[in-house]
């Protein structure tokens, strides 16, 4: 499976970890399983770990995920998501930069403390 989704912390949040490289139409389906997850639990805070897991999508299908796929899935803009990556990863960079120029809070962190007190303001 090129996911997980578990819950975890106090409060708690929506893990995703992501072992395969990001595409559009996996980007879609994980975050699709996550905010289900999250509707059901009633849980708003999102940590998807996508170390190693390089972003490997064209700019137009980033793009397209950031204004299209995001709101088509039902992704509520109030919900508080952080997505740790490598130190040296910069493939998520341009779909940080379209998720939030659309109005959807993602914030890249390289450092796993940093994303999870994040998620804790």
């Amino acid at each position: 499976m090129p996911h997980t989704i578990r819950i975890v912390g106090d409060p708690p949040l929506i893990l995703v970890t992501i072992t395969d490289d990001v595409t559009r139409e996996s980007a879609v389906r994980f975050n699709l399983e996550a905010i289900e997850t999250g509707e059901k639990l009633g849980i708003h805070r999102y940590l998807f770990d996508a170390r190693g897991a390089r972003n490997v999508e064209q700019p137009s299908g980033n793009f397209a995920f950031a204004n299209e796929d995001l709101t088509s899935i039902g992704v509520d803009r109030a919900n508080r998501v952080a997505m740790l990556v490598d130190v040296d990863d910069h493939s998520h960079d341009f779909v940080e930069t379209v998720a939030r120029n659309s109005g959807h809070p993602v914030t890249i962190f390289r450092d796993l403390e940093a994303a999870l007190d994040f998620l804790k303001a």
